[in-house]
């Protein structure tokens, strides 16, 4: 990844780190709900979704570490906001 320089302008909301968020949320969340359910306790998954992105976005040429900073925050959010919105539509039903 590049460095960040004041002076630059690198992307940082793509639309690859933003999919790849999402992507990362649904398998680790998956993974971390079986984990729970198998041995009783769960683990972070930022720090899985942060190695995961620079994995993945260094398929590309051009990433910046802004991307895999969206990434890495875009994982948590989807991985609440999913079984929140779950829970909502079941109420409302």
């Amino acid at each position: 990844p590049e460095l960040v320089i004041k002076e630059s302008n690198l992307p940082e909301v793509t639309l690859k780190a933003v999919l790849l968020g999402f992507v990362l949320a649904m398998v680790l969340c998956a993974s971390n709900t079986y984990v729970a359910l198998k041995v009783g306790r769960t683990i972070s998954g930022s720090i899985p979704a942060a190695v995961l992105s620079i994995l993945f976005l260094s398929f590309w040429k051009k990433t910046s570490i802004l991307e895999h900073n969206i990434v890495q925050t875009t994982h948590p959010r989807v991985k609440l906001s999913v079984p929140a919105s779950h829970l909502l539509f079941l109420h409302l039903s």
